[in-house]
């Protein structure tokens, strides 16, 4: 078996350019729309460039989409990983949508594309909502442990969690999002943490 070789820094460059073109037409245009051309000129680069780093068009929405899950990914863990207290939950929930903005492209993208593209949903319910779902259980696992929540079952509490962490991201990107959308955050955070009904 051939070991690949190792990308040269100009390499690598020339990839992360090709891939922030591709996130910024493929939000703002669409994907479909997006030519190989387009890509190549708002990268730099020439299209048989593209070629050399990518197989297809295809190639580079997945790369794309994969970089983008991976950055979400690490962010719920070292988030989750800071939370300790009776309010980690509410405050990581507010802290989330506050910081949620810098992926806004990238969210659009894959709430469009998911729907017209089989395997990329595959491969989002593969690498990244099992994962997410393997992090929130083991959290709601310490935190029961910890005393902090409720005995509940951590699965159906970890579904729950990846739920709202996916309201949370989308909420920006709904037509219903307005200026109040923080206040909205941060009255489900209250809710999580006190409940609604009074006793």
């Amino acid at each position: 078996m051939a070991i690949a070789p190792i990308p040269s820094p100009s390499e690598v460059a020339t990839r992360k350019r090709i891939l922030e073109a591709a996130q910024h037409l493929f939000a703002a245009q669409g994907y479909e729309a997006t030519t190989t051309r387009d890509l190549a000129q708002a990268a730099g680069v020439a299209e048989g460039t593209l070629f050399r780093h990518f197989a297809a068009k295809k190639a580079i929405l997945i790369a794309l989409m994969r970089q983008g899950w991976r950055q979400l990914l690490e962010d719920l863990l070292d988030e989750l990983s800071g939370l300790s207290d009776r309010r980690a939950l509410s405050t990581w929930l507010q802290h989330h949508w506050r910081a949620s903005g810098q992926h806004r492209e990238l969210l659009r993208i894959c709430l469009l594309e998911l729907q017209f593209h089989p395997e990329l949903r595959s491969l989002f319910e593969t690498e990244v909502l099992t994962t997410m779902e393997e992090v929130l259980e083991a959290f709601c696992q310490t935190a029961i442990a910890q005393g902090l929540y409720r005995n509940l079952p951590c699965r159906t509490l970890a579904r729950l969690l990846l739920n709202l962490f996916l309201l949370v991201e989308i909420l920006p990107l709904s037509p219903l999002a307005n200026d109040d959308s923080e206040a909205q955050i941060a009255c489900l955070a209250e809710v999580i943490e006190h409940g609604l009904v009074l006793s």
